[in-house]
């Protein structure tokens, strides 16, 4: 993922919390908001109850892997990865996730 399609602005993750458009899955939560660029951005937050900072690390290495892989609208994105997703290898992590990607309808068509 290009440096350009990360959002570090907590205002930023904020006004697209506030947009309450959520995606909830068992593991993942989306949040999008539509933006006015030419590019989608995304967000990715995981609690420290994961565990410790290379787990941490670890799990938004693979989600960054599986959101490259894509094509998407312009949205600015948030994922928020929950505790119980730690025990998923990459093959379910990308499943769910994709799965919830779809069902947030942020994919190109």
């Amino acid at each position: 993922m290009k440096k350009e399609n990360i959002i570090k602005n907590n205002k930023e993750i904020q006004d697209i919390l506030n947009t309450k458009n959520a995606t909830v899955g068992s593991n993942f939560i989306i949040y999008k908001k539509e933006n006015h660029d030419s590019r989608t951005r995304f967000a990715i937050s995981v609690s420290k109850k994961f565990g410790n900072a290379v787990k941490r690390n670890q799990i938004k290495r693979r989600v960054r892997a599986i959101i490259d892989q894509n094509n998407y609208k312009k949205y600015d994105v948030f994922i928020i990865i929950r505790p119980k997703a730690k025990n998923l290898n990459f093959d379910e992590i990308s499943k769910e996730l994709n799965a919830l990607i779809l069902e947030a309808k942020i994919l190109e068509d």
